[in-house]
């Protein structure tokens, strides 16, 4: 496929496409089998009609026209691709003849693109900067958790139950003096206060001393296993039988050598820190990253299309609801859960769909301004280099490397991330105080506008 571009007023362009003979080639076939599966033609079964028949009883016009509605906008899309553009209108497709089995065909396409963000000829760049010191607070608190993993859940002479023992149970449960199936266990070991019984049940466990019964009223779930039951209150009886507690082991030498290589818990404590510090100077980076982005779109001027909001957006509540329904919750669900419609969430997630458009934007601007490439040698070692992680690397590098637009698309993904390494680079860090947390869990900090001069990169 053969490209070119002519630039016409108001962020308009004329795309010029010339498309091959194996696609020309394709289309057709692609065309004829799909115009075969409902051809009823005497004399042969639904969907094994011969080509040449078909050609002949359908007509040259009819395969044309399902070849282009086939095709045309996947050819359409892979020029833009090629050219690394996004289109924010419709096309105005024209060509002058139609496509013919066995040639090239060439057609072209009016359409608006986004418009080129543009920048303060004395660009200052400066954003904050989070802090990646990780605290004692933190590694006494990773090391706690280790402990805790490695603690042994042993009996214990504690006369009375209370949360955060644990407790070997037996339970049964009647409805109206009916036995519920389901709500019976023998030798039942569970963690009090952990929330794993019904309501009202490890309240009533609380202060029981081993070998004790009481008898506690439950309502059941309105969901339960067992439709009978659903809603109603079940009287159940519960038999303490054993009080266990978890035993960790000290922070010494000893647990060093036991859960680790290290021989001594210093050492340990070295490694604990050595691994914190690693994840909060990525997490500072990345954060500092995304607040170098952020400025870069605050200090761009450009009108951001719509069509381009309007697409991040979809792809924002397409992404939540993947979520949902990876955590067992479907998106309709949810908002009714919640009381709010698709419209609702939508204008909860526009201002970072805004913000992502036009940082796109200003990154592309940016990376104009700063004339940064990628040449086919770094494009093809990076290609290999992610495809090493592929059951079949070369193949899969072959794959992209073959297609002009899984190539462009690279190179484009290259150059944008070069273009944002030399803002970070050149951007005026400011600091603020921050105590980074063992989860990491923090959002970003914002941007600020500052006196940073990145203009001489």
């Amino acid at each position: 496929m053969q490209t070119t571009v002519e630039p016409l007023a108001d962020n308009r362009i004329r795309l010029r496409v010339e498309v091959g003979v194996h696609d020309i080639d394709h289309a057709f076939e692609h065309a004829i089998r799909d115009l075969g599966k409902d051809a009823r033609i005497p004399g042969f079964r639904k969907g094994k009609v011969p080509a040449a028949v078909l050609k002949t009883r359908l007509g040259n016009e009819a395969i044309v026209e399902e070849a282009l509605r086939g095709h045309l906008s996947t050819w359409f899309g892979r020029a833009m691709e090629l050219e690394r553009l996004e289109p924010v209108s419709r096309p105005d497709v024209d060509y002058d003849s139609d496509p013919v089995a066995g040639q090239p065909w060439t057609f072209t396409a009016e359409v608006t693109v986004p418009p080129t963000a543009t920048f303060p000829k004395k660009l200052a760049l400066s954003a904050v900067r989070p802090s990646a010191e990780v605290s004692s607070d933190a590694i006494d608190a990773r090391l706690e958790r280790m402990r805790g993993l490695a603690a042994q859940i042993v009996p214990s002479d504690a006369t009375a139950a209370a949360t955060g023992m644990f407790a070997l149970i037996d339970f049964s449960s009647t409805v109206d003096g009916r036995k519920v199936k389901q709500g019976s266990a023998t030798d039942y070991q569970f963690e009090i206060g952990s929330g794993r019984l019904l309501d009202g049940m490890e309240e009533a466990i609380i202060g029981m001393a081993p070998g004790e019964t009481r008898t506690v009223d439950v309502e059941l779930p309105a969901d339960g296993p067992d439709k009978r039951f659903n809603g109603k209150t079940a009287v159940f009886s519960v038999t303490l039988k054993e009080l266990k507690t978890r035993l960790a082991p000290e922070l010494d030498d000893a647990f060093a050598k036991e859960i680790s290589e290290f021989e001594t818990i210093a050492e340990l404590r070295a490694d604990v820190e050595r691994q914190l510090q690693e994840r909060a100077t990525a997490q500072a980076d990345g954060e500092y990253r995304a607040a170098v982005l952020t400025a870069l779109g605050a200090a761009a001027t450009v009108d951001v299309p719509e069509l381009m909001v309007a697409r991040r957006l979809d792809d924002r509540l397409d992404g939540a609801a993947r979520g949902m329904a990876q955590r067992g919750m479907r998106f309709d669900e949810y908002l009714r859960m919640t009381g709010q419609t698709v419209s609702d969430v939508a204008q909860q997630l526009r201002p970072d769909a805004e913000a992502s458009a036009r940082e796109e934007l200003a990154l592309k601007a940016y990376a104009d301004r700063e004339r940064i490439v990628v040449d086919d040698a770094s494009l093809e070692a990076f290609v290999h280099e992610q495809a090493e992680a592929e059951q079949d690397p070369e193949e899969m590098a072959r794959r992209v490397l073959a297609s002009p637009a899984a190539r462009e698309s690279v190179r484009e993904e290259m150059r944008l991330k070069r273009a944002l390494d030399h803002a970070v680079a050149v951007c005026k860090p400011l600091p603020v105080a921050r105590s980074t947390k063992d989860t990491l869990d923090e959002g970003g900090p914002a941007a600020d506008d500052g006196v940073g001069d990145g203009s001489d990169g």
